[in-house]
């Protein structure tokens, strides 16, 4: 059987042909004639649906809070589509079978149909990026939770007692890439990194001491954040996914700092962490966790 997955980002959407085994074949990406338009985007969606006659099911990973088929709460830079009923408008212009969900949730289900997650029960998935998301798996089914609100581990107050709330110290706004790193670095030094979060590494590796600050703000908030879903959850595995995986030295980096904090604080330390992985998918995460969504609900 052959499935199409289809990933939405903010300002491309790909498609591709994923197989029984998780391969993939016929790629296609198109670009978003104007994340302003709803109609383009959904246009887009049905064009590339026309582009695969051969696919029995499609797939759809979307970003965003999405509540039951496929009614998005919100859904990330696509402004124009917040509290749109998108599995509505689809299959009133697609005949085939149509599943949607969450982006991080198609990375996390990636990682079960042809990553580390492979026949393991329990088990979470990070997604560090502009902000923070996740997903996980609990008895070998991905759980969304009443509201499709599941894996938001973003959301964590980092800091409930600080004496103003003008800063939202959640976990997606001190353990991400662009909300947590980068913005803590330019608030701090005036200076505009244009989103690029190997500056910051590289000057912090360079002595910069604002900078060596802030990547150790950035470890210490996403050691915390991992933590805590631990002691909630308590999975097998746990798996990190984001553009800064591909960091030689990230994850012996996060694992000292983990060390650091399960050291320092007495409630972890007859604690025993799950193994923690980087996730093995990296830019086909959305299509084939989309497609593997269809192929197991539809």
């Amino acid at each position: 059987m052959e499935i199409l997955g289809i990933d939405v980002g903010g300002t491309t959407i790909k498609a591709a042909l994923v197989s029984d085994t998780g391969e993939i074949r016929q790629a296609s990406k198109v670009t978003i004639p104007t994340i302003d338009e709803r109609d383009a985007v959904i246009n887009t969606i049905v064009d590339l649906v026309a582009q695969f006659p051969t696919a029995e099911k499609v797939g759809v990973s979307f970003p965003g809070v999405i509540q039951g088929k496929g009614y998005l709460r919100t859904a990330g830079a696509l402004r124009s589509m917040f509290k749109i009923d998108l599995y509505a408008e689809l299959t009133q212009l697609i005949t085939k079978p149509l599943a949607i969900l969450n982006d991080a949730n198609a990375a996390t289900l990636a990682e079960q149909a042809v990553g580390d997650a492979k026949d393991v029960d329990n088990y979470i998935l990070f997604a560090l990026g502009t902000g923070v998301g996740g997903g996980l798996v609990i008895n070998g089914q991905l759980y969304a939770g009443k509201h499709g609100m599941a894996g938001e581990f973003g959301f964590q107050s980092m800091n409930p007692y600080h004496e103003t709330n003008e800063m939202d110290y959640s976990l997606s706004f001190e353990g991400s890439l662009v909300f947590g790193l980068i913005r803590n670095y330019e608030l701090a030094t005036g200076r505009n990194v244009n989103r690029d979060a190997k500056q910051v590494f590289e000057a912090a590796e360079a002595g910069d001491a604002v900078a060596a600050s802030v990547v150790e703000r950035f470890y210490l908030s996403l050691a915390h954040g991992i933590l805590n879903a631990v002691m909630m959850i308590d999975p097998e595995l746990i798996l990190i996914a984001g553009g800064v995986t591909n960091r030689s030295t990230f994850l012996e980096e996060l694992l000292t700092t983990l060390d650091i904090v399960m050291s320092d604080l007495l409630r972890y330390q007859d604690i025993e962490l799950p193994p923690i992985k980087l996730a093995k998918m990296k830019a086909d995460a959305g299509i084939v966790g989309a497609a593997q969504y269809a192929k197991t609900t539809l």
